[in-house]
């Protein structure tokens, strides 16, 4: 076969999270929940979303409603400390990776996949 048509597609693993303070409350990949080793988002976003959804519901019943609290709000709920913590090290996992020589990391997965597949699956 032949190529007909390439494509180029870019997943931005890592960077920065949302900015907290802003009012418009980011979600999905603008809220940064690309798994940074692996480049899926979808389901961080939708595992957050109900209890996103239930965040801003309850800001938005508030009789002193303040958008800015409800932003707050919004975001320590998709990203709690301990989410943020575990994407910290995921992040630095991804750049210890991508800083190692083809040949180390070719042994590392191949020993990796060799293990059974509870030890490795939920990596």
């Amino acid at each position: 076969g032949s190529i007909s048509e390439k494509e180029y597609c870019y997943i931005p693993m890592g960077g920065l999270l949302p900015d907290a303070s802003q009012r418009v409350i980011a979600v999905g990949g603008a809220a940064a929940t690309v798994h940074p080793s692996t480049g899926y988002q979808l389901c961080r976003m939708l595992t957050s979303s109900t209890d996103l959804a239930a965040t801003v519901s309850a800001e938005l019943a508030r009789p002193n409603f303040s958008p800015d609290t409800a932003s707050a709000a919004a975001y320590q709920t998709l990203w709690p400390r301990k989410s943020r913590l575990q994407r910290d090290f995921q992040v630095f996992g991804g750049e210890f990776l991508g800083m190692q020589p083809v040949d180390n990391l070719r042994g590392f997965f191949a020993a990796f996949f060799m293990q059974e597949m509870d030890v490795w699956g939920g990596f």
